[in-house]
């Protein structure tokens, strides 16, 4: 059983955060130096909180006399503690979040887990990144979504979740996706993005260790996919919704030996998301907003599962934790 080594950290992504934000750092005991992973706890939280701004983005935790990680936060709209909660091999998230105004409002926490700089869980091309799709445990690599070239952010449906409103209303335009406006361009038209590019990811040592050419070429790719975004204004986000279904809240990532491995999931799920991106590599197991009335409060429980004994070993803590829905 890994001991987990726990603390925060104020940091730049200046890929999707220009200004600084705190992160959850966690290592395991054992795993290697190399392997840091980082959380957002939350990303966001709306509307009391968004690590996107606008400022203040940057959080004051605390350690309680548990031994659990505490923030809380406080607006005109209501408040919210989250407590980060170490159990051994698995770290319980929670969040209660209270309506302190006079008008409803929907809101989940997004709690965003990281493997970006976990050099040995970090898989840029999905073949260890695994969930349960359709009822099968699979890696991504193996769903539609590898067919679709160089796009790195993925969203899986739950089977039997409808989100409030889907359905209705007026349907948005479709917008340009950087990687289809890539794709269409010439040689001579990808030059001075393959340019920048090449130079962004030599003078980031965040990107000094890869070896495998099919990983530098993804790295390069949406390095210049971002430079494309930023020059035409483009989104940088091209979430897909996959067609197939996600049909367990578990979403995991198995590291090069194949007995190292984590996952997250949160009780009441919708879906799971991941980006793929080599700034950020993070897992969503995303719970099901939830309607706050004036003057009440809900709760929201989640985890991270920590395991040497590969994908059984993280199947096994979860069932060990998580409630019947």
């Amino acid at each position: 059983m890994p001991n987990l080594m726990i603390d925060t950290v104020n940091d730049y992504m200046p890929e999707v955060r220009t200004h600084e934000c705190t992160f959850v750092t966690i290592k395991a005991e054992g795993w290697g130096e190399q392997n840091e992973f980082r959380l957002w706890w939350p990303e966001h939280l709306n509307p009391l909180f968004n690590s996107s701004g606008p400022p203040p983005t940057t959080q004051d935790f605390q350690w309680d006399a548990d031994d659990n990680l505490v923030w809380e936060v406080e607006k005109p709209q209501g408040a919210a503690t989250l407590l980060l909660i170490p159990e051994g091999d698995v770290i319980a998230l929670q969040a209660t979040v209270r309506n302190t105004s006079e008008e409803s409002f929907a809101t989940a926490p997004a709690a965003c887990f990281q493997t970006w700089n976990a050099r040995e869980f970090y898989s840029y091309d999905l073949s260890r990144i695994w969930a349960q799709i359709e009822g099968t445990w699979q890696p991504l690599s193996q769903t539609q979504l590898d067919q679709r070239s160089y796009l790195p952010h993925g969203s899986y449906g739950r089977a039997d979740y409808a989100p409030p409103g889907s359905g209705s209303g007026a349907k948005k335009p479709p917008r340009r996706k950087a990687s289809e406006v890539l794709a269409a361009m010439s040689e001579a038209e990808l030059a001075p993005y393959r340019e920048k590019a090449t130079q962004a990811i030599a003078e980031d040592p965040r990107y000094n260790w890869i070896q495998d050419p099919s990983h530098y070429e993804f790295v390069l790719f949406v390095k210049m996919r971002l430079e494309l975004c930023r020059d035409q204004g483009l989104s940088q986000m091209e979430t897909s919704g996959m067609p197939e279904n996600a049909t367990h809240p578990l979403f995991c990532a198995i590291a090069d030996d194949g007995q190292r491995a984590v996952g997250t999931a949160w009780a009441n799920w919708m879906s799971l998301f991941h980006n793929n991106d080599p700034w950020i590599g993070c897992l969503h197991s995303s719970p099901q907003r939830q309607e706050i009335a004036p003057g009440t409060e809900t709760f929201f429980h989640g985890w991270i599962f920590f395991s040497d004994t590969g994908l059984d070993g993280l199947i096994e803590r979860f069932n060990r934790v998580y409630p019947q829905e």
